[in-house]
C-alpha cells in the first residue's frame, strides 16, 4: 500500500470582474415673472371749490420653480476559478529511513519458541578447564527468557548464569549434552583440547 505523499504541483487562479456604473443627473429650473403696472390719474378743478384726485395701480408678480433629480447605479459582478493540481511525490528520505528502521525491527515469533546456541561444538579451555556456550531461548510469546529453570541440560545439570537476554552455560567434562527449553531442544558436543 503506497503511503500518500501528495504535493501541489500547479495552482491556476482565474479572476474575472465586471463593474458597471451609471449616473444620471436631471436639473430643471423654471422662472416666471409678471409685471403689471397700471396707473390712473384723475385731476379735476372746480372753481369755487378746488378738488383733485389721483389714482395709481401697480402689480408685480414673480415665480421661480426649481427641481433637481440625480440617479446613481453601481453594479459589481466577479467570478473566481481556482484549479489545483496535485500528484504523488517521491518518498522523502526521512520517511524512507523510518520505514527501514521499522522493517528491521519486525521479528517473527515461533509458537514453539526458539532455542539458539552460539555453537553446537565447543572445546574445553586448557587454562580454565571449562568450555563456555551462550544460549538464548525466545519463548512462544516472543520474549527472551532470563529464568534459568526454563533451560534444562542433560545428562547432568551444568552451571548456568544469566547474561543479558540469554545464558552462559559452563561445561567441565567432554561429551554430548542435550539442551531443552520448552518444546525446543538441541545437542551440543563438548571436546577436550588436544
Amino acid at each position: 500500500v503506497p503511503i500518500p505523499y501528495l504535493a501541489i504541483k500547479d495552482i491556476n487562479i482565474a479572476f474575472k470582474a465586471s463593474i458597471a456604473a451609471s449616473s444620471s443627473t436631471n436639473d430643471m429650473v423654471r422662472e416666471s415673472m409678471a409685471v403689471d403696472v397700471g396707473a390712473k390719474a384723475k385731476a379735476g378743478f372746480n372753481i369755487g371749490l378746488a378738488s383733485a384726485s389721483v389714482e395709481m395701480n401697480v402689480n408685480v408678480s414673480s415665480k421661480k420653480d426649481s427641481a433637481a433629480t440625480r440617479d446613481s447605479k453601481y453594479s459589481v459582478e466577479y467570478t473566481m476559478d481556482v484549479n489545483v493540481s496535485a500528484g504523488q511525490e517521491d518518498m522523502p528520505a526521512g520517511m524512507s529511513k523510518v520505514l527501514e528502521i521499522l522493517n528491521n525491527s519486525i521479528d517473527t515469533i515461533d509458537h514453539n519458541g526458539e532455542l539458539l546456541v552460539s555453537s553446537e561444538e565447543v572445546t574445553i579451555n586448557a587454562e580454565e578447564n571449562v568450555a563456555r556456550l551462550f544460549v538464548t531461548y525466545k519463548k512462544p510469546d516472543g520474549f527472551f527468557s532470563t529464568n534459568t529453570s526454563d533451560l534444562n541440560i542433560s545428562p547432568s545439570e551444568k552451571n548456568k548464569a544469566v547474561k543479558g537476554c540469554g545464558f552462559v552455560v559452563t561445561f567441565d567434562n567432554p561429551g554430548q549434552y542435550t539442551i531443552k527449553a520448552g518444546k525446543c531442544e538441541t545437542i551440543i558436543t563438548v571436546k577436550n583440547i588436544k
